[in-house]
């Protein structure tokens, strides 16, 4: 099985997700040894501000920037707080790109809303043939395993070199959405740097619970405390300063405040719970 189909005779981009920090110089390691092992790796970061040990956040990250990258694309996911323990570290497969990450949670949400194809547990010997450089350290297999494999997968490299199927990987508990006619509980999942709470209520779960139903006719409660009126579709729809909900560009329902930091208004900590009520 060769890691780009159809483009196995090119390169993939290697997408890369972490929590090491956006001026880390673990970055620049992890991409020094990435293009040790191909020169021409093409390599695009999707962040490195994921919060420290977040397997959670990370695991949404993913499945929300996923279907916006071409098939082939590998996508290098090292959020790791288990580094160096017990557990398999993957390639698995999905929609033709591949997720090459530690066996931790990572591809939970990926898998949910997109499906597994395949899933391989990866060698550190297969990967000690490939990686360039000699060091090798028990505390950052981003470096020494898993940058080295992205590279050669996204340069068309066979996945059954470098790992051996198998067929389960671990997953995280993901909060569920409560769906009945004329009413929806779900909650935040993801705070961007604006303030903003992207929730996991869809798109798809409002045509559900309010077939044909008006937007503007949903009232919005959050932490059975704070009410608002209506789903935005932008948010220069509400005035500055005030908080409202959206249904976002990624068909999610987000709380936000105009110009303004809605996170702020839930200053507790606690997983915010979004109920979503016919008015």
């Amino acid at each position: 099985m060769r890691a780009n189909g159809d483009r196995a005779h090119g390169r993939s981009a290697i997408a890369v997700l972490t929590d090491f920090g956006r001026d880390s110089f673990y970055v620049g390691a992890m991409k020094g040894a990435i293009l040790a092992v191909d020169r021409n790796a093409v390599i695009v970061d999707l962040t490195h501000r994921v919060r420290p040990y977040a397997i959670d956040e990370a695991s949404f990250i993913l499945s929300a920037v996923f279907e916006f990258w071409a098939e082939g694309t590998v996508f290098l996911a090292v959020v790791d707080p288990g580094v160096g323990g017990e557990r398999q570290n993957l390639a698995v497969e999905s929609r033709r790109r591949w997720v090459v990450c530690p066996d931790n949670g990572l591809v939970t949400d990926v898998a949910a809303r997109f499906g597994v194809d395949a899933v391989f547990s990866l060698t550190e010997e297969a990967a000690g043939e490939i990686r360039k450089h000699s060091a090798f350290g028990r505390t950052f297999l981003g470096r020494d395993v898993f940058g080295p494999v992205a590279a050669f997968l996204a340069a068309g490299g066979e996945v059954s070199r470098v790992g051996k199927r198998v067929d389960g990987y671990r997953g995280i508990p993901l909060p569920n959405v409560e769906i009945r006619d004329g009413y929806i509980r779900g909650q935040g999942r993801y705070v961007d740097d604006f303030g903003n709470i992207l929730t996991n209520i869809s798109g798809e779960d409002l045509e559900r619970a309010f077939p044909a139903g008006s937007l503007a006719k949903i009232r919005v409660l959050i932490n059975n405390t704070v009410g608002v009126d209506g789903i935005r579709g932008c948010f220069s729809e509400e005035a500055p300063g005030e908080l409202m909900a959206v249904l976002d560009s990624w068909n999610l329902i987000e709380v936000s405040v105009n110009r303004g930091r809605a996170i702020d208004r839930f200053p507790d900590g606690r997983p915010v719970v979004v109920e979503l009520i016919r008015m």
